[in-house]
């Protein structure tokens, strides 16, 4: 470590140098006792305000580090920078053995009152608004890294899971995952012994399954009963991943890494159905700043072939009703009719097309027909013993099951004759299955996926203007948020900035949820989100949704229940 006594600091003027060294540490004198997080780190900051300077120099030495204005190599081990530029920057990176990582990196360090590791925390080499279509994707993935990083970060503390028999019937077959570290927890760089974090994720995922009696695989085996799919693999590994859980004797099922933590989070085995391998196509999807890609439904009409292309085949032997805007809504004016969500029927159909689904029409009836059943209460499933379905999308307005059953003779018939099981839903849920590449029953997420009578979605007024980040939610329920949002106007960003107004929270924890509340952001439950989309936004209703107001209730219950 950089010696810190004034006689070395003498020594070096004498020494002719003619360029000071600025040499800081913390004095001992700040009322929060100075912790040993940081002990042997030693940083530099560039590119950051004189402000913000003196905070970040008073965290690191509140947590036993110390810093050097100058970017001295031989001492410095972590350079803080906002952005990738300048001298620093630029004389750091020819420095192996110097992390470049972002401010967060402290302040998450300070929250979590451990050192964190620096991977996720990196500087991004590229600026986000000049982002091509491959680089918004390793946006998209290092910020979905970022969250599953905190939460095994959260989960690994000592203490938080003691070991137990939750996966020990479970075999695990881990498909695209970095590989582990092989040598120790310490390198050398110039003949000096540096410590290295070997905590990447293959390693803490593989951590959490064997702390929970779980058994790994790195080959196929008979026993697979899970295969767990990392978010970078490629779309050829994914096919391949099918073929395998199709084909294999257990049939397992293919998951993501977040199905892990909420099992355990929860301490139960979750439904599979809820944590599919996340897609890399949900990036086109849902990337807010590539308009032409944000949605199949929102935006304006296009004037594109609408011959689809085929996709999947999540949809093959499914029928689909789309649901047209009732007549009532239709003699409605036009500014009431403004103030609901309406969806494209020519570009709900395509979607579902693309996944090889079918709209039910007098052929689908006979197609239905022909299939042999004993008795009505079989007459809903196929000879291979799958729930024979149709889907109907309503598009907009107030919906109405049984009016609809009663205008529509094709789905009236289907209905009488016990063809099939009719499931109502809405454009958002098949959006959230087009982006999963998964049939999703959409009695996962009632609230945002199964219309409600008498209800209509509603879009945000034109002088409003909300910009939403979400934290806590996984899988198909986060997917599921984005595409309300932008079902009624919003937008949704993986990365949170201060340009966002609200954060969607599940719980007040995380780094998102600190810079949230620093920011002065509007930091809310999912039940602020079902309001709004269902009874529209009205300036000052964050307030009954509030994450802190849904503490401070709890704390008050809390109290109320020891007296």
């Amino acid at each position: 470590m950089f010696p810190s006594s004034h006689a070395n600091r003498n020594k070096r003027r004498k020494s002719g140098s003619h360029r000071e060294l600025h040499y800081h540490h913390y004095d001992g004198k700040d009322t929060i006792a100075q912790s040993k997080i940081l002990q042997d780190v030693c940083v530099c900051l560039t590119g950051i305000s004189a402000v913000r300077k003196d905070e970040l120099h008073s965290l690191v030495s509140k947590m036993g580090g110390s810093y050097l204005r100058d970017l001295v190599t031989q001492y410095v081990t972590h350079l803080v920078a906002e952005k990738p530029e300048g001298e620093k920057y630029q004389q750091a990176q020819k420095c192996p053995h110097i992390e470049i990582v972002t401010p967060d990196w402290l302040e998450v360090c300070a929250a979590k009152q451990m050192r964190v590791p620096e991977l996720e925390f990196h500087v991004s080499q590229q600026d986000p608004s000049h982002l091509s279509l491959h680089d918004e994707d390793q946006v998209y993935k290092s910020d979905f890294f970022n969250d599953m990083r905190v939460s095994l970060d959260k989960l690994l503390l000592p203490d938080k899971v003691s070991p137990n028999f939750l996966f020990s019937n479970c075999c695990f077959y881990l498909v695209g995952f970095p590989p582990m570290p092989l040598h120790g927890t310490h390198d050398t760089v110039r003949g000096k012994t540096l410590h290295v974090q070997p905590c990447t994720i293959t390693f803490d995922v593989c951590r959490l399954i064997r702390r929970c009696m779980g058994t790994i695989y790195w080959k196929v085996h008979k026993n697979i009963s899970h295969v767990i799919v990392y978010y970078d693999c490629d779309l050829k590994t994914r096919n391949e991943v099918n073929n395998l859980c199709r084909n294999h004797p257990n049939s397992p099922s293919a998951i993501s890494p977040q199905w892990i933590l909420a099992s355990v989070e929860r301490r139960q085995i979750v439904d599979v159905a809820q944590y599919p391998p996340m897609q890399r196509k949900a990036v086109n999807t849902l990337k807010v700043k590539r308009k032409k890609s944000q949605s199949l439904f929102f935006g304006t009409n296009s004037n594109n072939n609408n011959n689809s292309i085929v996709k999947s085949s999540i949809f093959e032997g499914k029928f689909f009703y789309i649901s047209n805007v009732p007549q009532q809504d239709a003699l409605m004016s036009s500014s009431s009719r403004s103030s609901n969500v309406m969806f494209s029927a020519e570009k709900v159909e395509r979607v579902i097309i693309s996944h090889g689904g079918r709209i039910l029409s007098r052929e689908g009836i006979r197609i239905l027909q022909k299939v042999p059943s004993d008795g009505d209460d079989k007459n809903q499933k196929e000879s291979n013993g799958k729930e024979r379905v149709c889907y109907v999308i309503h598009l907009g307005g107030s919906f109405d099951l049984e009016k609809i059953l009663q205008n529509d003779a094709i789905l009236g018939h289907v209905f009488r004759k016990n063809l099939c099981k009719i499931v109502p839903t809405n454009p958002i849920w098949l959006q959230t299955c087009d982006a999963a590449s998964l049939e999703i029953p959409p009695s996962r997420y009632e609230t945002l996926f199964v219309p409600v009578s008498s209800r209509p979605m509603k879009r945000l007024k034109k002088d409003v203007k909300i910009k939403v980040a979400v934290t806590g939610f996984v899988g198909v329920e986060r997917m599921a948020i984005r595409m309300a949002v932008l079902a009624i106007g919003g937008d949704c960003t993986e990365n949170m900035s201060r340009d966002n107004t609200h954060l969607i929270c599940k719980e007040a924890s995380g780094p998102k949820y600190v810079k949230a509340v620093e920011w002065n952001l509007q930091v809310v439950t999912i039940e602020w989100l079902h309001h709004i989309v269902y009874s529209g936004y009205e300036l000052g209703c964050e307030k009954s949704y509030s994450i802190q107001h849904q503490v401070d209730n709890s704390e008050i219950g809390t109290d109320t229940m020891i007296q």
